[in-house]
């Protein structure tokens, strides 16, 4: 049976409701912005009644309307963290009866129990307690203090390890979706009618029929109680494994973390909100043989204001941005269309198959939190098995590896968080810094060999005087012609040329072509691309990296390039010649 309820849309969240305080004060209900409800019963806390009715009273307030806790998975994790400060007081001599006999000293003491490897546990109970106004004053000094820089310990993988799980999770799905596309195939022949009964082909079709209504093949109950797949129906199915029944339309949770890791390979996403996410929209494109999806990310940790944000992918063919969404779709599509005819319809992209056998309506699975795809808790490693031999993948350190390949654009926060909170207190950061340095001298050693010899000016001029790259101050005396002459040289030639000026105007269009030479880079023999065309790349980087334009003004000139900016680069590419 599925699990838990499809999560609210942004346009449709519900409202903390106040809280309520039962037997006494010591249970607090928490219901979330989705509508999940937990309760939490403070009496089971080992301590005295009034601290533990001055503990749910505070807790009440962080759950409650206002309050910083919008999820019972965060709820949840904050009170297994106060039980595990509750056991520490109760251990206290004497034993602190309520929060006014919280000391300085018994503060000192927590400090120094949590040591520096708990300092996550510290920073919590401290941001708990301050706020208390029961709370002695002395002790609400203490816990002001400034607490120690937490020591970072959990490093990003190394590219090698990065590219060995990308590698393994795209094969393991690859692998899925080929299974669940040629099934998928197979069954829509077969409701079509294109099969002839009794044939081996119509027979697998039925099968498969049933399995897409029920999630399971039929069976018979065996003497004993044991469901048991048909023997006839086991010699069409090649057998009775997962792999060949049920496993034929729908991932198994091994393949739903595989396609979540590759996600987060992907698109760095927080793993928490990939597995949250519902199917994206589609939204019309000019190019009738592209697919736009908007994906509308939920960051729940953000202000409300922040805490949505959606992202447009393309799907214009391999490799393109939104291919894997267009993937993750078709390879979860049957678990979705089963879920809505048990009458449990879920709008979620990730669903899977529990491989329970039991006379449940449909064993198919979607993820409410990322505790249903995991089964780790909230505040842990987030490990997930990779490969055999029990090796698993810590989702924070794979995201934290794409933050540090990539510009904070393609992640979800922003320059700020990027370098202070990802880059910067990564030990690798310091390793590769001499490595950084010795790039960037090379790549103004590289810049100056370019010979980039155009004017870059903010100031307009006359657009009459444009060629297909800039604007040309004298087009009858070129460095590359017979002075009196008309100038014969390639355009792209403009950018080692003193006649040349390029301004904003020019941008949209040597964005596109930077990207462009770009994409020629991957697909040309290396010393092709090092003669015809890398002398030229490196001027355009030039441009980009120069400080007369932002690279924000890049960006956004990539994005307003026109229809005739990639008609004439096209040209450029196709029908000029290098020099």
């Amino acid at each position: 049976m599925s699990r838990g309820r499809p999560a609210a849309r942004p346009d449709d969240v519900r409202p903390h409701r106040p809280r309520v305080l039962e037997q006494a004060g010591l249970v607090v209900t928490h219901l979330d912005e989705k509508g999940r409800r937990a309760a939490y019963d403070f009496a089971v806390l080992p301590v005295h009644q009034p601290l533990a009715r001055g503990l749910a009273e505070q807790f009440a307030q962080f759950v409650g309307p206002g309050g910083t806790w919008r999820s019972v998975a965060t709820s949840g994790w904050a009170f297994e963290m106060l039980r595990l400060f509750a056991q520490f007081l109760s251990e206290q001599r004497p034993q602190p009866q309520d929060l006014p006999a919280i000391t300085p000293a018994i503060w000192a003491a927590w400090r120094l129990a949590t040591g520096e490897r708990q300092s996550g546990l510290l920073k919590f109970t401290a941001g708990f307690l301050r706020g208390h106004p029961r709370l002695p004053q002395a002790t609400r000094d203490l816990i002001m203090r400034r607490l120690p820089k937490e020591t970072v310990r959990e490093t990003a993988y190394t590219a090698q390890e990065f590219d060995a799980i990308k590698v393994h999770t795209t094969q393991t799905f690859r692998a899925a979706l080929l299974r669940i596309r040629a099934n998928a195939e197979h069954l829509r022949r077969w409701r079509a009618g294109e099969f002839n009964e009794p044939g081996e082909q119509w027979h697998l079709g039925r099968l498969l029929d049933h399995i897409a209504r029920t999630g399971r093949p039929p069976t018979y109950t065996a003497i004993g109680g044991e469901q048991r797949i048909r023997y006839r129906d086991t010699i069409v199915l090649g057998g009775s494994r997962a792999d060949v029944t049920w496993a034929r339309l729908f991932l198994t949770p091994r393949e739903a973390r595989a396609l979540l890791m590759l996600m987060v390979c992907t698109y760095g996403w927080n793993a928490s909100s990939i597995a949250e996410l519902d199917v994206p929209q589609i939204v019309s494109g000019e190019d009738e043989n592209a697919v736009v999806y908007r994906v509308e990310l939920h960051k729940p940790r953000r202000h409300v204001q922040h805490r949505y944000e959606s992202r447009n992918l393309t799907d214009w063919g391999a490799s393109s941005p939104g291919r894997l969404i267009s993937e993750a779709i078709e390879a979860t599509a049957p678990g979705r269309a089963a879920l809505a005819l048990a009458g449990t319809p879920s709008s979620r992209l990730l669903v899977w198959h529990t491989r329970d056998t039991s006379a449940a309506p449909v064993n198919i699975e979607y993820a409410v939190t990322l505790d249903d795809l995991t089964n780790t808790p909230r505040g842990g490693h987030r490990r997930v098995p990779f490969g055999q031999g029990g090796i698993e993948v810590n989702l924070r350190r794979l995201r934290k590896t794409f933050v540090l390949a990539n510009q904070p654009e393609l992640i979800q926060h922003s320059r700020d968080t990027h370098d202070r909170v990802y880059v910067l207190p990564d030990p690798q950061t310091k390793q590769q810094a001499q490595a950084v340095i010795e790039a960037g001298v090379n790549d103004a050693v590289e810049f100056a060999r370019a010979h980039f010899r155009a004017t870059l000016s903010r100031a307009e001029t006359d657009a009459a005087d444009d060629t297909a790259t800039a604007s040309c101050a004298d087009y009858h005396h070129s460095p590359f012609s017979e002075h009196g002459t008309g100038c014969r040289a390639s355009f792209l030639l403009c950018f080692a040329c003193p006649n040349a000026v390029i301004t904003p105007r020019h941008l949209p269009r040597l964005a596109l072509l930077h990207r462009a030479l770009s994409d020629l880079r991957a697909v040309l023999p290396a010393d092709q691309w090092l003669h015809d065309w890398d002398q030229h790349h490196q001027r355009l980087g030039g441009i980009r990296r120069a400080p007369d334009f932002t690279v924000t003004e890049w960006d956004d000139a990539l994005a307003a390039a026109t229809d005739e900016d990639r008609q004439m680069i096209e040209s450029l590419l196709t029908k000029g010649s290098p020099a």
